[in-house]
């Protein structure tokens, strides 16, 4: 595995059945964050020292793992932003840091 940069490990059930995955880099630091914050979720500003595409790591480990993260729409001075929240029940096995 390339230890230069973030690495997860992890299993969650997808129709019934077991699928065990690896993420790295950005995908695998948004996955940590969203498993660390459970149903409060996440947002860009709370992690915005390296998430600055926050909704791209999401739209990956929706489309790429097949993680169920729903996107919650909340008002701020300015505008809206996306809370993301992770609804799959994951299981870290292993994480390595850079």
């Amino acid at each position: 595995m390339n230890t230069r940069k973030w690495t997860v490990r992890f299993v969650f059930y997808q129709n019934g059945k077991r699928r065990e995955c690896i993420a790295s880099g950005r995908n695998a630091q948004t996955l940590l964050c969203l498993v660390t914050a459970g149903k409060e979720g996440i947002t860009a500003a709370e992690i915005s020292c390296w998430a600055n595409r926050l909704g791209a790591y999401v739209h990956c480990l929706r489309k790429d793992y097949g993680l169920d993260i729903i996107t919650h729409t909340q008002p701020h001075e300015g505008g809206f932003h996306g809370r993301y929240e992770l609804l799959d029940a994951v299981e870290l096995i292993e994480v390595i840091k850079p």
